[in-house]
């Protein structure tokens, strides 16, 4: 597996500017995410990532915490927030580059497909039975291994193919 020069930070960061921008865009604070819903975001990015291009997301490793898939750097830069909404970047607030198309392409659909959930919507979605974090509670892993987060991605988006292709069949 080929790596990337982009931090779990730039990539969380990228994230929360989406956040910012439709904040301001449309004048809702709702747009604004938590530090929990961040974490989840974070890594169902880097999940369909790695399914789609064989690259992480992001160099740092996801940890497998009691409550759920975290980045310690990232839960470091923004853990004062709590459980308030998030309202600026962390860190050195830098973000991927913006030349990086595929990246971009892949954190607006994740960010469109996701953002209407809820923080705890995204908890049952990454802690269901099965998931690479369970697997890795369950075998008393401190990381959650990039390979089996691509698997189970791959597994997620061949289910979506096959249930395209049984739809166009029947309509």
């Amino acid at each position: 597996m080929s790596k990337t020069s982009n931090s779990a930070l730039q990539v969380a960061n990228s994230i929360l500017q989406r956040s910012l921008d439709e904040k301001n865009k449309d004048k809702n604070e709702d747009a604004l995410i938590s530090h929990l819903k961040l974490q989840k975001l974070l890594y169902i990015l880097h999940g369909w990532h790695l399914a789609i291009t064989d690259e992480p997301a992001f160099e740092d490793e996801v940890e497998a915490w009691a409550y759920g898939p975290v980045v310690r750097k990232v839960y470091k830069a923004f853990k004062n927030y709590g459980d308030k909404p998030i309202g600026d970047l962390g860190g050195d607030k830098t973000r991927v580059d913006a030349s990086k198309d595929l990246f971009n392409e892949m954190l607006s659909v994740v960010w469109e497909k996701y953002k209407g959930f809820s923080s705890f919507d995204l908890v049952n979605a990454t802690h269901a039975r099965g998931t690479p974090w369970d697997l890795a509670r369950e075998n008393d892993e401190k990381i959650i291994d990039n390979d089996v987060i691509r698997d189970h991605y791959k597994w997620l988006l061949k289910r979506f193919e096959d249930k395209i292709e049984r739809e166009e069949v029947h309509a």
